[in-house]
């Protein structure tokens, strides 16, 4: 008797739970089991369960996978731009978010965004190459990472901003803060931390910022964006000094050294990475790279021009600047024939105007004549190397300028400061003309036709940034009298129109306005929903119901205030728990602008130390985000040591504390060390933020800020308030009469500091001029009513130089009020094996005087 074997049903549940031997719920995309745990919910490929289960299915099956295979090679036959323009629909979430539970705005937003980004393009580029990361990093990357935050911070920050999906912005702003709680988590773990995954996150943080800023101005907030490309550096760094550090990858690389170059070029600063780590990773068979690398050495050379024209630690200026004009002019005629050996897939054609171009192109002063590219992507090189020869021109102006006046008898430099300025304007003709790559909102695909093998791929999502660097330098050009001559004052209206206009286009003003609480009454209760956020690691508490993360509070009329976790609020706002909720308890009217960190911090060097020495020290307090400056003076290596006194050596820090408070209207904290404590102070003089407020006047000096300084009275020298001699360690008349030099500098300035350390300090001094040290101090700004309760000292306890008692002896003897931190160091230890302790009191210092 034969019975009939009943079928099993075939399981149609999670490879979770049958793994698990359980019953699988089924819910898509995530069963409630999978959700509960916390684990991954993948469900098996249909046809997988189809393949083997009985002659008819695996033949359907096998039907199944051809048509499957067969569109697969006609989505492989068509290229991005096609599919892009005709199939917008396309459904990405079903590779790449199928074991993460979104909700649809989520959904939407990465459809949208790795679309518009050029995520699933097969084209090489080093301008896309990180985003094409982000489908593979999301796929793999658990939910609560800080990776997948990061991605649909972007995401859902550019579906609000490019496609007006209301409701995206509060979970926008709540992802980005989530990613930064995360990066900080695991920085501080003891697990290794995965570098390209958290260096891409912060690279996208960045992202963030231009399109959704921290801020109540429709703008980019370039503060925010530099503090995370300085934490992309910081990180860069710290690999790159391990022992058996993980390898960058390249793409997420190309970015930093991108973000980090255009940073510095803006800023005249040198690059802080290493060339030498990059360039091996490079390849060169493309366009991209050879630019980088120059757009690299431009900067370095922007850096040598200042340093050689201010006579920076420069023994023959003279000579150095002949040099760096020989290889400026080298690295102009190798961009140029690199500009004209482009592949076809970046050449472009020229047409005239026509009334069907894009508004702005009709506007007064717009070209006649456009350089017509197939996409926005393939001007992104020619462009960069339009801005990058305006700077290299403008640092050859420069020194060519400096020459003209150095030998006055040799008059090619007039001849070659016309031709340059010629140059310059012909570049900002130029990128005039490209403007139209990033203008027009539909640009025609190349169809088939894929240029040498490059095809045509149009990034939407990028179209708003590619030129803004571009537009910037050519718009800071005509600054120079003589430029705008050349270019027009019409067509310096319509740049600086154009980049308005995209600047609009990029950045959203934050919309999420909740009535908070009326801040006429005490006691108000912060509701929830309430928190928008910002891009700072340090300072983050959880508050409301929803367990935000958060550093910003928004009032409802539109304020904003700074949030730390002890619930006081930069001094302005205090809350305190009650009832389990924070309330309200006092609001001191300040606004968050008089609160933002804006400070510029101007250092000021001690006798003998050049400012290769402090640099390390210099870039931890950049990184930490503050605005900083170096200012040097005349006595140090001195040209004439016989005229150059303590009044050369004030007037010389002046000019440069003048530039910033009254060119640019920033509020100044003047830190001095040793020497510079004498001619620091007196620059000074009637440049303190509360005098100037009183008469009007944006800017101002906020504090002076001595370490292991020298604080001396009117008309008394360093050498008179110490009994008329100076100390036996400071050798006089060497190497040659009116200079002097250190006697043993490691014991005297760096005893405690680690002989291999040490050397830093012996390859970076320099004689004095003695006459410094002899001549009288010009009037102090610390003597002065408008500083009072805005001196603060860092004593150096462990001082050989300047003895502990000697630098609590001068303060007493100011009679005056004085901020005062102890550091257990030697002179020269805080530049060298204690910055981070340096930095946190400077923070703590600054907060005191704010």
């Amino acid at each position: 008797m034969f019975v009939t074997q009943k079928s099993s049903r075939r399981s149609t549940g999670c490879q979770g739970c049958r793994k698990g031997r359980v019953k699988c719920g089924e819910e898509r995309p995530r069963c409630r089991r999978c959700t509960r745990k916390n684990i991954d919910c993948r469900y098996p490929d249909p046809l997988d369960n189809f393949r083997n289960e009985n002659s008819k299915t695996a033949n359907r099956a096998a039907a199944l996978w051809r048509q499957r295979a067969s569109k697969q090679d006609e989505d492989e036959s068509t290229t991005d731009d096609d599919k892009s323009v005709a199939s917008p629909e396309v459904d990405y979430s079903s590779t790449t978010c199928r074991s993460l539970e979104l909700d649809n705005v989520e959904s939407s937003a990465l459809q949208l965004f790795f679309r518009d980004y050029g995520c699933h393009s097969r084209i090489l580029s080093p301008w896309i190459g990180l985003f094409q990361m982000l489908p593979k990093l999301f796929e793999r990357a658990p939910r609560n990472s800080p990776t997948s935050h990061a991605i649909l911070a972007v995401a859902l920050a550019y579906q609000e901003r490019k496609h007006k999906v209301s409701g995206s912005e509060v979970p926008a702003r709540t992802e980005y803060s989530k990613a930064i709680q995360g990066i900080n988590a695991q920085l501080q773990s003891q697990e290794r931390a995965p570098i390209n995954e958290i260096l891409a996150s912060i690279c996208l943080m960045s992202q963030f910022e231009l399109i959704l800023p921290s801020s109540t101005k429709a703008k980019p907030h370039p503060e925010s964006r530099l503090a995370h490309m300085y934490g992309a550096i910081a990180m860069v760094q710290r690999v790159e000094a391990q022992a058996r550090a993980q390898v960058i990858d390249t793409r997420v690389l190309n970015l930093i050294f991108l973000q980090m170059t255009i940073n510095c070029l803006n800023g005249r600063l040198r690059p802080p990475l290493s060339l030498d780590s990059w360039i091996g990773r490079l390849n060169f068979s493309m366009p991209g790279p050879t630019l980088l690398c120059a757009m690299y050495r431009i900067a370095q050379w922007q850096a040598d021009v200042d340093e050689a024209i201010q006579g920076t630690h420069c023994f023959d200026p003279e000579t150095n600047i002949r040099n760096l004009i020989m290889m400026m002019q080298v690295e102009d005629a190798e961009l140029e024939i690199w500009e004209s050996s482009l592949p076809f897939h970046y050449h472009y054609q020229t047409r005239p105007v026509s009334p069907h171009d894009h508004a702005v192109l009709q506007w007064p002063g717009a070209p006649h004549m456009l350089y017509e590219y197939s996409s926005c992507l393939p001007a992104v090189p020619r462009t960069l190397c339009f801005a990058a020869r305006i700077i290299l021109n403008q640092s050859l102006l420069r020194c060519c300028t400096w020459m003209s006046t150095w030998s006055p008898k040799e008059e090619e430099w007039p001849f070659q400061c016309a031709i340059l300025k010629e140059n310059i304007a012909a570049m900002v003709s130029s990128i005039s003309r490209s403007v139209n790559a990033v203008l027009n909102e539909f640009l025609q695909p190349p169809g088939d036709d894929h240029r040498g093998g490059q095809p045509g791929v149009d990034v939407p999502g990028l179209r708003g940034v590619v030129m803004m660097w571009q537009l910037s330098v050519a718009s800071v050009a005509m600054d120079d009298p003589d430029i705008l001559k050349r270019v027009g004052d019409e067509r310096s209206l319509w740049l600086q129109s154009v980049l308005d206009h995209r600047l609009q286009r990029i950045a959203t003003e934050p919309t999420f306005h909740p009535a908070i609480f009326n801040i006429e009454k005490s006691g108000a209760p912060l509701a929830d929903g309430l928190i928008l956020f910002t891009p700072s690691i340090e300072n983050t508490t959880a508050i409301g119901a929803r367990d935000f993360v958060a550093d910003m509070i928004m009032t409802d009329d539109g304020e904003l205030v700074w949030h730390d976790p002890k619930f006081e609020i930069s001094g302005n706002l205090f809350a305190q728990t009650l009832n389990g909720k924070s309330v309200l308890t006092h609001w001191t009217r300040k606004i968050f602008s008089e609160l933002e960190n804006m400070t510029a911090i101007l250092f000021i060097p001690g006798a003998w130390i050049t400012k290769a020495f402090y640099e390390p020290f210099l870039q931890a307090l950049t990184i930490a985000g503050y605005d900083v400056h170096y200012a040097g003076y005349p006595s140090l290596d001195p040209k004439e040591p016989s005229k150059t006194d303590c009044h050369a050596d004030t007037e010389a820090l002046t000019a440069v504390l003048r530039s910033l408070v009254e060119d640019e209207g920033k509020d100044v904290l003047l830190f001095m060390h040793s020497y510079a404590g004498m001619p620091g102070a007196a620059a000074a003089t009637a440049l303190a933020k509360s005098q100037r407020v009183q008469e009007g006047k944006l800017g101002g000096v906020i504090g002076l800020l001595f370490l292991g300084a020298f604080i001396v009275p009117e008309g008394l020298s360093c050498a008179g308030l110490q009994g008329g001699n100076l100390p036996p360690w400071i050798l006089l008349d060497m190497p040659s009469v009116n200079l002097n030099i250190v006697d043993d500098p490691i014991n005297n300035l760096a005893a405690d500091v680690d002989s291999a350390r040490a050397q830093t300090l012996l390859a970076n001094l320099k004689p004095h001029a003695t006459l410094a040290f002899t001549s009288p101090q010009p009037h102090p700004a610390w003597a002065d009513e408008a500083l009072r309760g805005r001196l603060a000292f860092i004593v150096t306890t462990e001082d050989r130089a300047v003895p502990k008692e000697a630098q609590f002896g001068m303060m007493a003897a100011t009679q005056q009020s004085w901020i005062v931190k102890e550091l257990a160091s030697s002179h020269c230890a805080p530049f060298l094996n204690q910055i981070d302790e340096t930095v946190a009191l400077i923070r703590e210092i600054l907060d005191q005087v704010l």
